[in-house]
């Protein structure tokens, strides 16, 4: 498909790009949804939060965190999806204490959590007894999540 769009000169956008990233990603076909992030690049195009966000999401933990401090050297801002697509990435691996400094440096950047960071965080807070924090996790989420945000 993308290459049918080149070839009658279709212009594209990131918007278009990002479609036929997300596409790829829900098809199984993450070698060439980064071919086509590659295109991006190189079309001069900049990607944006959304690009990188399918990107983290389909990718290994290593590529995530690659494609992460490539967002940030170019400025793009993540926002609660990222960070909750990291925790969860780290969360998995066995890496809470990594996930943990993910969820602080996403609060400390103002940015609010969903339910779905807090389900990740909460019962491994729970299963380590460290209570106290548990609590006061949820007194802080209650003044935090952003009940528009669905994963």
């Amino acid at each position: 498909m993308f290459k049918v769009m080149r070839e009658s000169n279709m212009d594209m956008n990131t918007a278009g790009y990002n479609i036929i990233i997300h596409g790829l990603c829900k098809a199984g076909k993450f070698d060439e949804a980064g071919n086509i992030f590659t295109n991006l690049l190189i079309s001069g195009l900049q990607p944006d939060v959304q690009t990188y966000n399918m990107m983290i999401r389909f990718s290994s933990l290593g590529g995530a965190e690659k494609l992460y401090a490539e967002m940030y050297r170019r400025g793009i801002v993540a926002n609660v999806i990222t960070y909750t697509t990291l925790i969860h990435g780290f969360r998995q691996v066995g890496d809470f204490n990594t996930a943990l400094d993910i969820f602080q440096e996403m609060v400390s950047n103002g940015v609010y959590s969903s339910s779905i960071t807090f389900r990740d965080i909460l019962p491994q807070l729970c299963s380590r007894k460290e209570l106290r924090k548990a609590v006061a996790m949820l007194v802080q989420k209650s003044s935090m999540v952003s009940k528009n945000v669905t994963l």
